[in-house]
């Protein structure tokens, strides 16, 4: 996103007894995959990458496992279909 969208962070307290909240991010995210991106920014550095195979992050997110060690369950498997 590039432009701020009104409204209220969730957090557990706000949403944990609320039924409406998964209607709300379900209709969200339809929406979101409905936005028409063509014409959009190509992934790069510029942008974190976003949009790009999830194999750009792989590095990042093996070492960010690794720090987090014996806090976190973590299975790590090599998925071809990433690269």
């Amino acid at each position: 996103m590039y432009r701020w969208l009104s409204g209220r962070p969730a957090s557990v307290d706000l949403i944990a007894h609320d039924p409406k909240f998964a209607a709300h991010l379900g209709g969200f995210l339809a929406e979101l995959q409905r936005a028409d991106a063509s014409g959009g920014p190509l992934p790069g550095a510029h942008n974190f990458f976003r949009g790009d195979s999830p194999a750009v992050y792989d590095a990042d997110t093996r070492r960010a496992i690794a720090a987090l060690g014996d806090t976190i369950d973590a299975v790590i498997e090599d998925h071809l279909a990433f690269r």
